[in-house]
């Protein structure tokens, strides 16, 4: 790790959750009334979170090795960066550590790599302390210019990264797995499950396979193609990714449906969703979910009672599970999926 520290600029620190505030991007100013709509989703993960309030809001992760802002592509003149967190206690350890790469939320338009950590930190911080790596990546936001499949082949172009990287980085680049929150459950999915030759990239690192060996998708949208799942702001806010109405183009919105690429080849599947959730529906899990198990795909749903979009309290309900025992779900979850970070890989 020694290598990979000196040429990433990788550097020790305390990093606590102060430092993970929402940031939105907003790349095209006609877009300020869509803003207005996707700004209320990211900001509604961060209700009710019981690390933080009071003492703990200043909580701080054991001492972890930040490698901030690497670039992994260029696209003109856009930079796209990930950062990565990993355990500095263990950082010399001579194993190649298993990854997680987290995919942002933010209804495809708003968000960037460290908009969604306040709600995952015990996670990321359980999973490093095992000696995972985490890695939190940015991706391009869908704009005037900007539309399917950009955003999934910059997920896609992250894993192929990391594995063209791997000796460098002190990963196991056989052991990667994706996670992600909303929009970014959909491009976790969409990445993970599409065939590995589709949807393009960047040439240098199309040569280097996007496969995982598992995708975590929490409240993402499964099928673009569902007609009773429509309402006016979700109609707006799909079409702002795919870049026009359903009616003009189903091909299109099938492309972009993770519900269509599912197959008894697929990685495993973890997915959560909220039983009330009023923006991306319950039936996204259920119809993605069926569809799995009638293919032979690894596929496992669990479902939150009581609550909103992602973890949103609606009323004086108690929501079940407890989001410390979501995040402990996911955290197990991934581990029993790509083996222990300091034993012989348990292959499936």
């Amino acid at each position: 790790m020694a290598a990979a520290a000196k040429l990433f600029n990788c550097t020790p620190r305390s990093r606590g959750m102060k430092g993970i505030m929402f940031k939105a991007r907003l790349l095209c100013p006609g877009l300020l009334m869509l803003v207005v709509i996707a700004l209320t989703i990211p900001m509604s993960f961060f209700e009710y979170v019981p690390w933080m309030e009071g003492d703990m809001a200043s909580r701080v992760m054991e001492p972890v090795l930040v490698c901030e802002e690497i670039i992994y592509k260029e696209i003109g003149e856009m930079s796209l960066r990930f950062d990565i967190y990993r355990s500095s206690e263990i950082s010399a350890s001579p194993h190649m550590a298993p990854v997680v790469v987290y995919v942002h939320g933010g209804a495809w338009v708003v968000g960037d790599k460290r908009s969604g950590l306040r709600l995952a930190w015990p996670m990321l911080e359980a999973l490093c302390s095992k000696g995972f790596v985490f890695v939190s990546t940015d991706y391009r936001l869908a704009n005037t210019y900007t539309k399917f499949p950009a955003p999934v082949e910059d997920v896609r172009d992250t894993v192929r990264y990391l594995k063209k990287n791997a000796d460098q980085l002190g990963i196991d680049s056989e052991r990667i797995a994706l996670m992600g929150v909303s929009a970014g459950g959909h491009l976790a999915l969409m990445a993970a499950l599409a065939p590995d030759d589709s949807l393009g990239g960047d040439p240098e690192l199309c040569t280097y396979s996007g496969r995982v060996r598992a995708v975590v998708s929490w409240c993402g949208p499964t099928d673009l193609r569902i007609e009773q799942h429509r309402t006016p702001i979700r109609e707006i806010l799909v079409a702002e990714l795919v870049g026009q109405p359903f009616q003009n183009d189903s091909y299109l919105y099938s492309a972009a449906s993770p519900a269509a690429y599912v197959s008894s080849a697929s990685p495993p599947i973890l997915l959560l969703h909220s039983e009330e959730d009023s923006l991306v529906p319950y039936g996204q899990a259920q119809c993605m979910y069926e569809q799995a198990m009638v293919v032979g795909a690894d596929v496992m749903l669990i479902s939150i009672k009581n609550s909103g979009h992602v973890y949103k309290k609606i009323d004086d309900r108690e929501i079940q599970p407890g989001l410390e025992d979501i995040l402990k779900l996911i955290a197990d979850y991934i581990e029993r999926q790509l083996g222990l970070a300091f034993g012989p890989c348990e292959h499936r």
